[in-house]
């Protein structure tokens, strides 16, 4: 009986024990997010004429990287009525090497770089860079009722409440 109870104690232990160390974890439900709303410009890339936001990750981890592209004449159906534009997000470190990129459809070669979901490091400075472009450089008359949004998150759902993604 008394083996059992010694048993039981140390196994309560190692549980709360482990419990306390998952509350040590850091909270890594990091947001941040760059819109864009003035189209031109020359090219697409991290830096130039493009909107950026500068932050410090909280947490070594993978990130999402993602866009939008929104216009103010959409359709009931929820398609573009500037399907002639393009967004282009880019993720660069403190060194400004590019870690993640993300863009829309008709981008052709103007955005390149590596994937969507970069492993961030904890305590390091990124720059989010967020573009919006003409297809068809440099007509960008069809592009200004358009918005490009760009956003890096980590266990984040409700980015685009927030009022940097909302000219």
């Amino acid at each position: 009986m008394r083996r059992n109870l010694t048993l039981f104690v140390f196994a309560t232990l190692l549980v709360a024990s482990q419990i306390g160390f998952a509350q040590d974890t850091p909270d890594c439900e990091q947001c941040y997010c760059k819109a864009d709303n003035s189209p031109g410009g020359t090219g697409c890339g991290a830096g130039g004429d493009c909107v950026s936001q500068t932050f410090t990750a909280e947490c070594t981890q993978q990130y999402i990287l993602k866009y939008s592209l929104t216009c103010s004449g959409e359709s009931s159906s929820g398609e573009s009525s500037c399907n002639e534009c393009f967004a282009c997000v880019y993720l660069t470190d403190e060194n400004s090497n590019i870690v993640g990129v993300a863009h829309s459809p008709c981008s052709g070669d103007n955005c390149n770089g590596v994937g969507d979901t970069p492993t961030l490091t904890a305590n390091e400075e990124y720059t989010l860079w967020v573009c919006l472009r003409s297809c068809h450089f440099p007509n960008t008359s069809d592009c200004t009722d358009c918005v490009a949004r760009g956003y890096v998150y980590h266990d984040w759902s409700d980015c685009d409440l927030l009022t940097a993604c909302n000219p």
